[in-house]
């Protein structure tokens, strides 16, 4: 068994060096591609990313490091333990990580389980559940940059949030007699300036590395594009799906990065019960920036499984609600709102300030 692990060590090992020379001389043979598709990544970052998930990971740092999470368990414990067989701080976590963003359920799953409140197995399959895109990416980023609606945003929020619900009631139907019911002294809470100092400067961190996972899945993906793969796949998907071979394109490339998904054709209805299930999936680049924030702390083939099934659900709860959206929407040219991309200057002002404060805080703990 333990030989058996080693082998297949050694050949991912090999298969990642083989991959990182191969993407090598991508970005050497073809540095014109390699520098539009970073470029085009780092305006998503700079446009959509950044201001939809800082302020959420700050908050969510701050939740946990100050331990306010506890007194919000104390408020919601009944109702997690009786809906979903959910642990005092778990509940919170569940409901906070559908509205904050991505990879941030893991990180506050992973201290919770550092403290000693859940154990490594619980966290592994909650994981897979408490996730979720935010509003702030879906309002900005498809609901007003693809369907200039408002209510799009809501259809694909409920959509998410619906498959999340049913991916836990199942899970509790397993889990609930198994729930280790961990004892732990319940600390007041407590916010100060170090705190809130060390949470800007970690969320900053973590940002950068979101943005720079982001930036590499754009050059692997224009790779994959000039090797003829992406258009390989969707043209299958096009001849299968009955939209157009530019669209399912799209579709493979929203796989890699969901940030991609803001190039789909503007007002197309039909695409969204395929776009609910995208970003409820969250796509592979997502899974690395999960990846980042347990920091092997715990196996991610649950959370790989889970948040499959939650695609799934999240295409077939949109198929099942969207011929009452479109009855109850009505959009006129007069009244469409027209979106125009904001300015990068406040995005760059803010990482300007998340290093001077990283700086101080290196400064304070040298002092200490």
């Amino acid at each position: 068994m333990i030989k058996g692990v080693m082998i297949m060590k050694k050949i991912s090992d090999k298969l990642t060096i083989l991959m990182l020379v191969l993407l090598f001389l991508f970005c050497t043979i073809y540095p014109e591609e390699t520098k539009n598709a970073a470029s085009a990544a780092i305006s998503r970052c700079l446009g959509t990313v950044i201001p939809s998930l800082y302020a959420m990971m700050i908050v969510s740092g701050l939740l946990t490091n100050s331990r306010i999470i506890d007194s919000m368990g104390r408020f919601t414990e009944k109702a997690g333990k009786i809906f979903f067989g959910m642990e005092k701080t778990v509940f919170p976590v569940f409901l906070l990580s559908m509205f904050a963003g991505y990879p941030i359920g893991a990180r506050m799953l992973c201290s919770e389980y550092e403290n000693g409140h859940i154990s490594k197995n619980r966290t592994q399959w909650l994981t897979g559940i408490c996730f979720g895109a935010g509003s702030a990416f879906i309002s900005g980023c498809i609901a007003s940059g693809i369907y200039k609606s408002r209510s799009v945003s809501l259809l694909i929020f409920t959509s998410n949030v619906g498959a999340n619900v049913v991916s836990a009631l199942v899970m509790s139907l397993f889990s609930r007699k198994n729930t280790e019911n961990i004892s732990y002294k319940t600390q007041k809470p407590a916010v100060n300036t170090i705190m809130l100092m060390d949470t800007i400067s970690s969320a900053g961190k973590a940002l950068a590395e979101i943005c720079f996972s982001v930036t590499a899945f754009a050059i692997i993906s224009a790779a994959l594009e000039k090797l003829g793969i992406i258009e390989i796949f969707g043209n299958i998907l096009a001849h299968s799906g009955g939209h157009s071979e530019k669209c399912m394109k799209v579709i493979v490339m929203s796989v890699l990065d969901i940030t991609a998904i803001s190039g789909l054709p503007e007002c197309d209805y039909t695409l969204l019960p395929c776009i609910c299930g995208l970003v409820s999936f969250g796509g592979i680049c997502v899974i690395f920036q999960v990846m980042t924030a347990v920091k092997g702390r715990i196996s991610l083939l649950p959370f790989i499984f889970m948040r499959t099934v939650s695609a799934v659900l999240s295409y077939c709860i949109c198929r099942l609600i969207l011929p009452h959206f479109i009855l109850n929407e009505s959009i006129t040219v007069s009244a469409v709102r027209i979106h125009k991309e904001g300015s990068f200057i406040p995005s760059i002002l803010l990482m300007l300030m998340t290093f001077i404060v990283c700086r101080e805080v290196q400064n304070i703990k040298k002092a200490v």
